[in-house]
């Protein structure tokens, strides 16, 4: 991995040129490029802290608002969500446009929704709708029901993220803007890969994938990488599932994407793991465990559980798998997450039938079905009822 202020720097580079001319950048950049500093932490924020002041001395109003939120979006992607979220705290009070306000609103909901706070997130979009409505800006307005979609999807309301999508895709028909178009069809592709429309997700991806190469966003690539193997594990088609999860770790330890390069990390082990390569999966899932912690990404903290109780199962570890699946169903629960919910229950009936446990089976398998019946997740609840007919 590079080192990580080196791809700080460049970036805040990139972002200053935006603004000004190259003797006034390198007025920020050219003493962190030389100077030795104790830690990478102190080295990190005395660039954020020098170019945010710099630019606060020669930049006003909305100039000055767009910069925050670039130097806010760079934070973001890097994983550093708390220092991105008291920059844009700081934007949403300073003097701007109502459309500056509004894009700050929508950087600190996306930053509240990524540490599952859900309600406190919609609260912000909902502001930011206001705004958007009163300007009569779609662009902005689908933005809102992006992150709309985004936090029922994240909490298993397949039906409720499906409308938010779809009302945000409408929105951009007369209205173009490629990117956000294809994070739309990115994320109503990963819920047809929920509900078992295998088709129909691949065809979103490959859409959705084309116009992010186009535009060189490496990081909704690496993403998609990540999503397009969830997509093979479903397929069962698990030697290409690694393939796309490993071209998502490439570029995430590149650029140092830490969400993506825990969950392709996960998925990477899930794929492992179905292949009985049980040392790899292990090694794996520790390796997204651990930066899932760091990053308290909590979502990924309760689905690695879940990928370890497969995994101790499959080892014939039963005591331990149930303890794994268990500690996944509770953190699930209590995020509010009801689709992890119900493939937790599912792997506790998984666990129950090799126990012989018919009872406990039945139960957790019911717990499950009931989910996906609600999502109309066709190829599940095949499978689910199939699995239930002994006990009917």
């Amino acid at each position: 991995m590079q080192n990580l202020n080196y791809i700080l720097l460049e970036k805040i580079n990139l972002l200053l040129k935006q603004f000004f001319n190259d003797q006034q950048v390198s007025e920020v950049i050219n003493g962190f490029e030389k100077k030795p500093f104790p830690s990478h932490s102190i080295e990190q924020r005395m660039i954020i802290d020098s170019a945010i002041t710099f630019a606060k001395k020669k930049l006003e109003g909305d100039d000055y608002s767009k910069f925050q939120l670039g130097i806010a979006k760079i934070l973001a992607e890097g994983d550093n969500l708390n220092m991105a979220e008291e920059i844009l705290l700081t934007s949403t009070s300073g003097d701007h446009s109502e459309f500056y306000y509004a894009e700050s609103l929508l950087a600190i909901a996306d930053i509240l929704l990524r540490k599952s706070f859900w309600s406190n997130s919609n609260t912000l979009i909902d502001k930011a709708k206001e705004v958007f409505t009163k300007l009569e800006n779609k662009i902005g307005l689908a933005k809102c029901e992006n992150l709309y979609g985004t936090s029922y999807g994240e909490r298993g309301e397949v039906q409720l993220a499906k409308d938010h999508f779809l009302k945000g895709i409408d929105l951009l028909k007369n209205n173009v803007d490629e990117k956000l178009e294809a994070e739309l069809e990115t994320a109503f592709a990963i819920l047809e890969n929920i509900c078992g429309n295998l088709d129909v997700s691949k065809e979103h991806f490959c859409k959705a994938l084309h116009t992010f190469e186009k535009l060189n966003e490496r990081k909704r690539i690496a993403e998609l990488n990540h999503n397009i193997g969830m997509l093979y594990l479903g397929l069962e088609e698990y030697e290409k599932a690694v393939n796309e999860f490993d071209k998502g770790i490439a570029v995430a330890i590149k650029e140092n994407y830490k969400t993506i390069l825990s969950i392709s990390y996960l998925g990477k082990a899930n794929a492992l793991l179905y292949l009985e390569d049980y040392n790899n999966a292990t090694e794996y899932c520790y390796k997204a465990m651990d930066i899932a912690i760091n990053i308290e990404d909590k979502l990924t903290i309760a689905d690695v559980y879940r990928v370890m109780g497969i995994l101790e199962q499959k080892l014939n570890r039963y005591n331990t798998s149930e303890s794994y699946f268990q500690i996944s169903l509770r953190l699930n629960q209590e995020l509010g997450n009801k689709l992890n919910s119900a493939e937790s229950a599912y792997e506790i009936a998984l666990l129950y039938d090799d126990l012989k446990n018919d009872e406990q089976k039945t139960f957790w398998l019911n717990e499950s079905l009931k989910f996906y019946k609600n999502i109309n997740a066709i190829r599940k609840v095949d499978l689910i009822e199939k699995l239930l007919e002994p006990a009917i």
